[in-house]
């Protein structure tokens, strides 16, 4: 961005990304095999861990949709760009708490779920952003030219 090279913008993009996609998969097979032991490894407390149980498959889904959210973020604030992050997490915001107002009767079920929201959002506005400034897809997917 800086040195206005599109084709390695675009491999950083993809590299990152992928690694992002790794270890954020990674996190998800951890939470699902061992998500009960540290529940248990954190409390003692019988009702708290079943209360923690309850919402387990949050947590398991959680690093697959915060982790583009994440990317972005580290797309943006490497690439300086601080307004465009900051008004994506204004709009992203204001979709949270619609949502948790929508859902306030979910309790921490509508929590959650406008919880995860967010960093949908966040990483829908972010990458319309690239769109826009033809960063991204459909680009992402093929080799660049060199």
């Amino acid at each position: 961005i800086g040195a206005k090279n599109k084709v390695n913008i675009m491999l950083a993009i993809k590299n990152t990304t992928l690694w992002s996609v790794l270890i954020g998969m990674s996190f998800t097979l951890i939470f699902l095999a061992f998500g009960k032991l540290f529940i248990d490894f954190i409390t003692d407390i019988q009702a708290v861990r079943e209360m923690a149980r309850a919402y387990l498959n949050y947590l398991i889904i959680a690093p697959l949709i915060t982790l583009w959210c994440f990317e972005l973020d580290g797309i943006f604030i490497g690439a300086n760009q601080f307004k465009a992050m900051r008004n994506t997490m204004i709009i992203s915001m204001l979709g949270f708490f619609a949502i948790k107002l929508l859902l306030n009767n979910y309790y921490n079920t509508g929590l959650w779920l406008a919880f995860l929201s967010y960093f949908l959002l966040r990483a829908m506005t972010m990458s319309w952003v690239l769109i826009k400034n033809d960063y991204f897809i459909p680009h992402f997917f093929s080799k660049p030219n060199i």
